[in-house]
């Protein structure tokens, strides 16, 4: 979703290295895409993946359109 907004991958990838660093490593909770800190965080992450790709759709969608 953010290569097709910001026409880049940069910025999905020092993103994910931040989330990365911070949830996984660090342990923080809200975070740990991994589960190891709480054990319960896939369901907001399966939630978060599904709109996100959604939205990714409907940008490729409207940038074939007008472009």
């Amino acid at each position: 979703m953010l290569g097709v907004w910001t026409e880049s991958s940069k910025t999905f990838e020092i993103l994910y290295v931040l989330i990365w660093y911070m949830g996984p490593i660090n342990g923080f909770a809200l975070l740990d895409y991994t589960g190891l800190a709480t054990g319960q965080t896939w369901p907001i992450y399966l939630l978060l993946s599904v709109l996100l790709v959604i939205l990714a759709f409907a940008a490729r969608g409207r940038q074939l359109k007008s472009g």
